[in-house]
């Protein structure tokens, strides 16, 4: 918005007032429970995911003046604004099992140091103690400069702090064990005075562990008390802030309802309405349940505050969800909810009965890690009640201001200084609604001085003597499909005269392109304003997600918003990429955010489809020539097999892998298998053989290691050794058949011999040149030359003929010399043939 007046100024002209009710930002940051944080900055809670502490129970968190974060504890650790761990920061008696391990009150008068008020596990021996923390130190970060101070033996896992009645100096409370008994501590300019303000009031705590546990709250206007003390009762007292006496304390739960076990309590911010967590076991059927309530303390008698209980929400979880409560700065109430990943809301605290508006899933996170615990952050509770203040209205023509305050019941009386002494005594006023007519136009500082039991203290508002207020609004940008914008001068009071930087005179003008657009507004009594705003247009980033569809079971379906040079991208889920997977029933949509535009897309998911059965079976060894079927039938279904047949079945007959695909109802399904197969036994003795007397062979034919075997006398060797000639057969099976062959051994001649020729033309008649008889040869070395004396052909192998090539190429008919050289069995005497052989083509 750009405004052309001398001053700007927050009140309209008649009836427009000034915001009166703040919270202060000391309690903005929150980290608590797995890793989670919040951030209220904003006005509302944003996730915050960097946090250190991985606790059970009880926390606390301190910001500054502007809302920044300090520091965080978990009643044992400090962690600073960097979440490291602060110097001297570790081994504070505090607890992280301890319901209200710590909270954080600063140093009256020195906004550099903060008391850090902790308490003991289960009323442990450490009881109350505190310690100091500088924020000076460690380059701005803090230290802990001051450790374990005590100060009270022996109390429960509760600690509250509220301000005294002087709005200055600050009460710290806590409860005894083994008693009824309060302890209130001041906290002042001069420190913490040790001496407690002790009350004895309310139920007695047994010195049991479970007796100890339990939230302790003061109400923001410091009036009240309430205590959660768990198996025992919750209960209410009185507090005097100015005395430090807690009195008056009623239970809220009759006692044939002390199954409710309270866990949490917290007061709304006008202190008017109770809330408290309660686990307990359902006496109708035993069922254990988790339930929060809300009481209406306005009512005048303790049995109408507990007439007034109302059920706000309630879950059958069968463990301790429903945790902690507490307000926070947007006016609004959390309760935390172990083990989920999500903190629940009462969105309208102040309001007794449905009109308090729950939602269950009010802030979710996103990491794995992250989850709640019981606890959620204690804090100084006068951070929550609405800042005291005065309204005002300036009036044109002239410069009379109407003025409001509404003083609250500690307030005896009050006196109004304008901040105008040129106006003599109407400078001053006492009355509820004074009217002042300045002197001047100009600034004045108001104040409104109120007197209370505890002394005095001082509201103050500057006020300018100006015109009407007339807002346009920041400068903008309108996103096609929109089309326009319609610009609103509208300002309180039906004289007003309008004019447009288009010369239009209405109250609204509409604009279609972008520009600069100004409007001047005068009232009946002469006053004019001007404001001026900014007009621009932008393109939606427009994307599709897709037709509604339906998916089938086990299908995951990738959803793309990818918008080029987006910004932002926020889906249904809370994911921030451009892109998800899903595979459940239900309806997805993303929002994408550029150049100040968004467009959001959806899609539903419709159904999960069935997907047909296929079940080829387990891969299969058949034997030689056997087939098998593979049937993929399901009803209603295509197929498709891996060679392209639509066939329900298919008909296996060769080794190999097998599929087929099966579509359903939109939906494919596939399944493989491997079939291998096993041969028939094919086996050789080779060509019948000659022997001479004392030799022996050994048949030796090709087998699988797994074939059964029979030779013809009975014997099941994979080589048979023979001396003798005869018939010999061998019978070789397994489980896909039976094969057998035979062998004929004669008798042999046993005489070396060479041949004076041969024919290798292939015909299978004397092809090769070799000596026969050689069933005796032991030794064997032959050699053929060609008539020029060139070596030919060499072996020593008497199995092994010359096929009559020479280096691949076949020889003519020619005369060639052999010479062979052999050793007979059972002599060493070498022997010798020489001669010529013709080879024939």
């Amino acid at each position: 918005m750009r405004t052309f007046s001398k001053y700007f100024f927050c009140v309209f002209l008649i009836l427009k007032t000034c915001p009166t009710f703040a919270q202060q930002p000391e309690a903005n940051i929150w980290y608590f429970g797995r890793f989670m944080g919040l951030d209220f900055s904003s006005g509302v809670p944003v996730p915050l995911n960097d946090g250190k502490l991985n606790t059970d129970e009880g926390v606390a968190t301190i910001s500054d003046a502007n809302g920044k974060l300090l520091f965080y504890t978990d009643g044992s650790t400090i962690y600073n604004r960097l979440h490291g761990v602060m110097p001297n920061g570790t081994g504070l008696f505090g607890n992280y099992s301890s319901t209200q391990s710590a909270v954080i009150v600063p140093k009256i008068g020195d906004n550099s140091r903060y008391y850090v008020f902790t308490v003991d596990a289960t009323g442990g021996p450490r009881g109350l103690t505190y310690s100091i923390v500088n924020m000076t130190l460690d380059n701005g970060r803090g230290d802990v400069e001051s450790k374990n101070i005590p100060l009270q033996l022996n109390v429960t896992e509760k600690v509250t702090a509220v301000r005294h009645c002087n709005n200055r100096d600050i009460w710290v409370l806590a409860h005894g064990t083994g008693s009824n008994t309060y302890y209130a501590f001041l906290v002042t300019t001069a420190g913490i005075i040790s001496t407690p303000v002790i009350s004895n009031t309310g139920a007695i705590l047994p010195l049991t562990d479970s007796a100890t546990l339990g939230y302790l709250k003061a109400s923001p206007d410091g009036k009240r008390l309430a205590a959660a003390n768990w198996t025992i009762n919750a209960e209410v007292s009185d507090f005097n802030n100015q005395t430090g006496v807690v009195s008056n304390t009623y239970d809220i739960f009759l006692p044939s309802e002390k199954y409710f076990w309270a866990y949490g309590i917290e007061f709304s911010s006008n202190s008017q309405v109770l809330y408290t967590t309660v686990f307990y076991t359902d006496p109708a059927n035993a069922q254990k349940r988790n339930a929060l309530f809300q009481f209406d303390l306005s009512q005048p008698t303790p049995a109408a505050v507990r007439a007034s209980r109302f059920q706000v929400a309630g879950n059958s979880d069968n463990i301790i969800t429903m945790g902690a409560l507490q307000v926070a700065t947007d006016g609004k109430m959390y309760m935390s909810m172990n083990v989920y990943q999500y903190l629940s809301c009462v969105n309208n605290p102040n309001v007794p009965g449905a009109g308090c508006n729950f939602t269950l899933k009010a802030v979710q996170f996103s990491l794995p890690q992250q989850k709640c615990s019981w606890g959620l952050p204690t804090f100084v509770q006068s951070y929550f009640y609405p800042t005291d203040s005065f309204t005002y209205v300036v009036n044109c023509p002239g410069n009379k201001v109407n003025f409001n305050y509404e003083p609250a019941s500690n307030v005896r009386s009050f006196k109004w200084d304008f901040g105008d002494p040129a106006s003599g005594a109407n400078n001053s006023s006492s009355l509820t609604n004074p009217v002042h007519d300045f002197s001047t136009a100009g600034n004045y500082t108001v104040q409104v001085i109120k007197f209370t039991e505890c002394g005095s203290d001082t509201l103050v508002q500057q006020v300018s003597t100006y015109n009407q207020q007339i807002n346009l609004g920041n400068d903008t940008t309108v996103c096609s499909g929109t089309g326009s914008i319609l610009l609103h001068a509208t300002v309180p009071g039906n004289m007003n005269q309008y004019l447009w930087q288009d010369g239009s005179t209405d109250s609204t003008l509409r604009a279609t392109t972008p520009g600069l657009y100004w409007v001047e507004v005068r009232n009946s009594f002469g006053c004019i304003r001007r404001d001026s705003i900014n007009v621009n247009f932008q393109s939606l980033p427009v994307f599709n997600l897709g037709a509604d569809t339906s998916l089938c079971a086990a299908q995951t379906l990738t959803l793309n918003a990818t918008v080029a040079n987006a910004t932002r991208y926020l889906w249904s889920n809370g994911t921030t990429a451009a892109s998800i997977s899903v595979s459940q029933v239900g309806t997805y949509w993303c929002e994408v955010f550029k150049n100040g535009c968004s467009f959001r897309d959806s899609l539903q998911i419709l159904s999960i489809k069935p997907n047909a059965i296929v079940d080829l079976g387990n891969d299969q060894t058949l034997c030689e020539g056997v087939t098998a079927t593979l049937d993929a039938s399901f009803p209603n279904s295509t197929y498709l097999w891996q060679n392209g047949s639509t066939n329900a079945t298919y008909t296996v007959s060769n080794a190999g892998t097998y599929s087929v695909e099966v579509s359903y109802n939109g939906c494919k399904t596939s399944d493989t298998v491997v079939f291998n197969y096993n041969p028939k036994p094919h086996f050789t003795l080779g060509p019948d053989q000659y022997i001479c007397p004392g030799n022996t062979i050994t048949l030796k034919p090709a087998l699988d290691p797994g074939w059964q075997l029979q030779w013809q006398d009975g014997s099941s060797h994979s080589t048979f050794l023979l001396t003798q000639p005869g018939n010999y057969s061998l019978m070789a099976s397994n489980n896909c058949g039976v094969a057998s062959d035979e062998i004929m051994i004669g008798k042999g001649t046993c005489k070396v011999f060479v041949p004076t020729g041969f024919t290798p033309n292939n015909d299978g008649k004397n092809d090769k040149f070799k000596a026969v008889g050689t069933e005796n040869v032991t030794l064997y070395h032959m050699k053929v030359f060609n008539r020029w004396g060139e070596l030919v052909f060499e072996t020593n192998d008497k199995l092994m003929g010359w096929d009559g090539k020479f280096k691949g190429v076949n020889l003519s008919t020619d005369v060639f010399i052999y010479l062979l050289q052999y050793k007979e069995i059972n002599s060493d005497q070498l022997q010798m043939l020489k001669g010529t052989m013709t080879l024939i083509r």
